[in-house]
């Protein structure tokens, strides 16, 4: 399904910031709106839309949730583009926590197997209460598209 998913939905791959969240975007009002400026690209790659777009929501309330992705299938409506709806929405957003975990866990086995970092098991630690922790970034039952 998974699979499935991602090549029905998944988008074309395009320009990732990486690492985006609210201290990273700034808006401003203009006369023709809101502008949003983004800092801090050192994470910046190629990917999935749902890899920024997961990691931006999950820095809101669940209950805010709803409103931002609103907003943002507002815009890219404007370009002609179709968000899918919260179901694959969530499979997709799922996945890209995937790809964080392994990323974080790769990182710390190299930094253990290269230089005996003694912070490993403590990051792994952490790494295992965010897996356990980890719930859909949308309510499905609630916010269908």
């Amino acid at each position: 399904r998974r699979a499935q998913v991602l090549k029905e939905a998944g988008g074309p791959d395009t320009l990732l910031h990486g690492d985006l969240w609210r201290a990273n975007a700034f808006v401003t009002a203009t006369g023709n709106g809101t502008r949003v400026r983004l800092i801090d690209w050192d994470h910046v790659g190629v990917g999935p839309f749902s890899y920024d777009l997961s990691t931006f929501l999950m820095r809101f309330s669940p209950a805010e949730r709803p409103w931002l992705l609103s907003h943002y299938r507002q815009a890219v409506a404007v370009v002609g583009w179709r968000l899918p709806a919260e179901r694959e929405l969530n499979v997709l957003f799922e996945t890209a926590e995937y790809a964080r975990f392994a990323i974080r866990v790769a990182w710390a086995a190299m930094a253990w197997l290269h230089d005996g970092a003694e912070w490993v098991p403590v990051e792994l630690a952490e790494i295992a209460r965010w897996f356990e922790a980890w719930r859909p970034v949308l309510d499905e039952k609630n916010h269908q598209s």
